[in-house]
C-alpha cells in the first residue's frame, strides 16, 4: 500500500507528484478503482437469465447432435430439444433403442467436451 508523504514521494521508493485521497468522496455504489457494485438482485436476474439460455441452447446443441447421429445411422427416429429427461430415463431404465442409446450417448459426449473447453 502507497502511502503519501511530503516532498511528492511514495513509501514504495516512486518518485513523483502525488495527491491525497482525503478530500475525495465517493459515491455508494462505487468502488475506489471507478467500478460499479451490483446489487444481489440484478446479480440473481442475470444469472437467472443466463441459466434459461443455457437449458435452451443445451438442449438444443444435444437434440441437433442427436438427430445428425441418427440421420447418419439412418434411422428414421426424430429428436426434439425437450426430450431430454425422457432419454435419461429411458437409458437408466434400459428401454432404450440401438440407433437411440448410440445418438445419446454421442449429443452427451459431445455436450461435455463443449463443457469442458468452454
Amino acid at each position: 500500500m502507497q502511502t503519501a508523504r511530503k516532498g511528492g514521494s511514495t513509501s514504495s521508493g516512486s518518485s513523483g507528484p502525488t495527491t491525497s485521497r482525503r478530500g475525495e468522496t465517493v459515491e455508494q455504489d462505487h468502488h475506489i478503482h471507478g467500478l460499479t457494485a451490483n446489487i444481489p438482485v440484478t446479480t440473481l436476474l442475470t444469472f437467472a437469465a443466463c441459466a434459461i439460455f443455457w437449458w435452451i441452447f443445451n438442449n438444443l446443441q444435444l437434440a441437433a447432435t442427436e438427430q445428425a447421429v441418427l440421420h447418419f445411422l439412418q434411422s428414421t427416429a426424430i429428436v426434439a430439444p425437450g426430450m431430454t429427461t425422457a432419454q435419461i430415463k429411458a437409458l437408466m431404465d434400459g428401454t432404450s433403442q440401438h440407433d437411440m442409446t448410440i445418438a445419446t450417448a454421442i449429443g452427451w459426449a459431445v455436450q461435455l467436451q463443449i463443457l469442458l473447453l468452454a
